[in-house]
């Protein structure tokens, strides 16, 4: 019989006071993926998960360590969450005793404040799905992390791209809760060459494995009725739909004039970790869809197979293909310009 199955791993969080500073230590990873984490490592045959958790954590770190939830530790299993293959994480809480020095399987370990740590999450700069983990221990330990409340943001993810996935994930690590407004919701044309419920789809495959404090809006366009064109209509369902909200977050300037004396307005790109920013927009994206293969730099790795799957980057070419490629050539219009040549289709 010839079947994968994933491969477990422990992790430990190791709470650790040196006299001087307390915290929890993360290590430097020596090997690929690099970056900063939690210690740990893959399951050995012939001992426990939580004898394997403190092996791995006398030899990255040299502390001896008394776990705090034998037997029950949090696990962790999305097919996503470690890119080399598929890896289920059971993580222990535990106390450290000794020495602090890094091992022969770290390139350096050290005590990082919870202060600290918590820079670290919502920069999103930990190994793996560690911010995720880290953020359970926090609620865990009663640690407030999130600092945004209740916020609302609108787009249109035709398709959605790393640069508003990378807004979608530092929201979603910052707020209690995010409301996403599908926008342009009524609309599919050449600038709206996936439904809604694709958009949807596409940002549901994207966040669901590590959040579930966010939900959908459809928020309808009415720029091609004239009597709209002011946008007054549009900010009245926005501010229906949306309701009270402590922030509104966006990066569009107009979105942010309209809705300026209504809500408490947060430009989008003070949230974005600097390693994640980005410059691209959508219309750049439907551009190489239609001319090959290099759009698939730019939108996540689990949006392409869903696109693929569903045959959508297919649709796209042979509905909308020639006329991206005609617009584009004859001028590099900015989104609003290509609003204003193709509103009555």
């Amino acid at each position: 019989m010839n079947f994968k199955t994933p491969y477990p791993a422990t992790d430990i969080i190791i709470e650790y006071s040196d006299g001087i500073k307390e915290g929890i230590i993360l290590i430097e990873r020596k090997n690929p993926p690099y970056g900063i984490a939690i210690p740990g490592g893959f399951a050995e045959v012939g001992i426990t998960l939580e004898e394997n958790a403190m092996k791995e954590a006398k030899e990255e770190t040299n502390l001896e360590i008394e776990i705090e939830n034998p037997g029950r530790p949090w696990v962790y299993s999305s097919p996503y969450r470690d890119l080399r293959k598929h890896v289920i994480s059971n993580t222990y809480i535990a106390k450290g005793k000794g020495k602090l020095l890094a091992g022969d399987d770290a390139a350096g370990a050290k005590i990082y404040s919870i202060d600290e740590v918590r820079e670290l999450i919502l920069e999103q700069r930990l190994a793996f799905d560690h911010g995720t983990i880290l953020e359970e221990y926090f609620k865990h330990r009663g640690i407030k992390l999130k600092d945004l409340g209740k916020v609302g943001f609108i787009g249109r993810f035709k398709p959605l791209h790393i640069g508003s996935a990378a807004t979608l994930e530092a929201l979603c690590y910052r707020a209690d809760e995010v409301i996403i407004g599908l926008g342009s919701s009524n609309r599919y044309n050449i600038r709206n060459p996936f439904t809604a419920e694709e958009s949807k789809e596409m940002i549901n495959l994207f966040l669901k494995q590590r959040f579930s404090n966010y939900r959908f809006v459809g928020v309808p366009d009415f720029g091609h009725i004239s009597e709209y064109s002011d946008g007054q209509k549009w900010k009245s369902v926005v501010k229906e739909l949306f309701g009270e909200l402590d922030f509104f977050v966006t990066g569009n300037d107009y979105v942010a004039g309209l809705l300026k004396n209504d809500y408490i307005i947060k430009d989008s790109a003070e949230y974005i970790p600097k390693h994640k920013k980005s410059q691209l927009h959508a219309t750049n994206v439907r551009i190489e869809m239609v001319k090959g293969d290099e759009w698939k730099a730019l939108v996540p790795e689990v949006i392409i197979q869903y696109l693929e799957d569903n045959r959508l980057i297919e649709r796209l070419r042979k509905e909308f293909g020639q006329k991206i490629l005609y617009l584009s050539n004859i001028d590099k219009r900015d989104s609003e310009t290509e609003r204003r040549n193709i509103k009555d289709e």
